[in-house]
């Protein structure tokens, strides 16, 4: 005779307030995006009357095309696209057999080298002597510095790693090598087709850290035609949120641009955030596997 389980009062209550916890955190998370989505798309007097809350107020596009008016976005893009590209391949160029060398137990310098892994995640060396010792190598206002600056993280590291020592059987070493296989062949004929897993995490903390990245550009770039597009819609809140003293025939048009402040803010929220928002949901899986890689093996 099967038997059913009936829920308690105390699992219904749980059940309730869990519920109740959810839905106050989805509000709490939703509404920030959706009150800029809703701002962006209204009248700046509406905006600047403190009017918009929960619906648009007077439709008017008028922000989105005093920023794509600008050309300079369209460049930002294309820089950030390459940037992203390069800058997850080459981490997944390196990231990958890195972890994979560090994670075989029989390898002499495992130790030291995830020694010196963790300590720089603890210490670094400062913006200074980093500054220096790029200037030193002549990568001072090149594509290449925004692309292979950062390309090696403690964090993709040490998730690689524990992916291969959790998933990939050792078993499979031992047939390979009984076979002639070395490391090198193993690596890329047997832990790589395996690893698919592992290999669109690297890719995609490596790649949305390349695309939300400005700090490196406005430290190192000095060329705008490199500037991604993080750098390009900075500038455009700067302008639209700074002035300089000018004649009284300027006042109309600061005046104006002052009016117009209040939605351009949101719309390059929107313009820089829109390509990871509309990406996220197909790949949402994958996060989770970054997230839980090493936690459970069975």
């Amino acid at each position: 005779m099967n038997r059913v389980m009936k829920d308690t009062g105390a699992d219904r209550v749980f059940v309730t307030l869990n519920s109740i916890l959810m839905v106050i955190v989805l509000v709490v998370t939703l509404f920030p995006l959706w009150f800029v989505v809703v701002a962006s798309l209204s009248h700046p007097d509406a905006v600047n009357r403190g009017e918009v809350v929960l619906w648009i107020r007077d439709l008017d596009l008028l922000g989105y095309d005093r920023a794509f008016r600008d050309n300079s976005i369209w460049r930002g893009y294309m820089n950030t696209v390459i940037y992203t590209v390069a800058g997850a391949a080459l981490a997944l160029t390196i990231t990958l057999p890195f972890a994979y060398a560090i994670g075989r137990r029989e390898f002499f310098l495992r130790k030291t080298l995830t020694i010196m892994l963790i300590i720089t995640w603890y210490f670094h060396g400062g913006l200074i002597p980093t500054f220096l010792v790029i200037n030193r190598l002549r990568l001072i206002d090149t594509r290449a510095i925004i692309i292979i600056l950062g390309s090696l993280t403690v964090w993709n590291t040490i998730i690689s790693r524990t992916f291969f020592r959790s998933t990939i059987p050792e078993e499979f070493w031992d047939s390979a090598r009984m076979d002639g296989c070395t490391h090198a062949s193993y690596f890329v004929k047997i832990v790589m087709p395996l690893s698919q897993a592992i290999t669109v995490v690297i890719l995609l903390f490596s790649g949305v850290a390349q695309w939300n990245d400005f700090f490196k550009s406005l430290m190192f770039l000095n060329d705008e035609s490199r500037y991604p597009l993080q750098m390009i819609l900075r500038r455009i809140l700067i302008q639209t949120t700074t002035s300089d003293v000018m004649s009284l025939d300027d006042l109309e048009a600061v005046a104006e641009r002052e009016r117009l402040a209040g939605v351009i803010k949101y719309v390059v929220i929107i313009i820089g955030a829109a390509p990871l928002l509309i990406v996220y949901p197909f790949l949402q899986k994958y996060f989770l596997q970054g997230i839980m890689i090493g936690s459970v093996k069975g």
